[in-house]
């Protein structure tokens, strides 16, 4: 499984499109959004529009990108981790290229797109 995690930052709309593109992968994929918003509008907005089977964190306070994926990582399920930005989305067959990529070599850690 991979766990892909979002870190929403005043962006609903840009973490919807990235959301619906991995969604539409054929991957075992869990999604997590982490809101750093500190706006209960955007956090209501999130809770509304994302799929139930989207995993959604609240925080009451910015506590920086980093800390956020770290969040949803001590979370997650996966054996690989994508960390995608709100403003990034997946193009058709992605996901499949960058497992495929990163399992080819055990010395390998981390791959991305261009």
């Amino acid at each position: 499984m991979i766990s892909a995690i979002i870190v929403n930052y005043h962006c609903v709309s840009l973490t919807l499109r990235a959301v619906e593109s991995i969604l539409n992968e054929k991957q075992d994929v869990e999604i997590w959004v982490v809101d750093n918003s500190v706006d209960s509008s955007q956090a209501r907005q999130l809770k509304q529009l994302l799929p139930s089977k989207v995993n959604l964190i609240i925080n009451e306070y910015n506590n920086g990108f980093a800390q956020a994926c770290n969040q949803a990582y001590q979370v997650s399920r996966g054996e690989l981790i994508l960390l995608l930005n709100p403003d990034a989305y997946l193009v058709s067959g992605c996901l499949t290229v960058l497992k495929r990529a990163l399992l080819s070599d055990h010395k390998i850690a981390a791959v991305s797109p261009q």
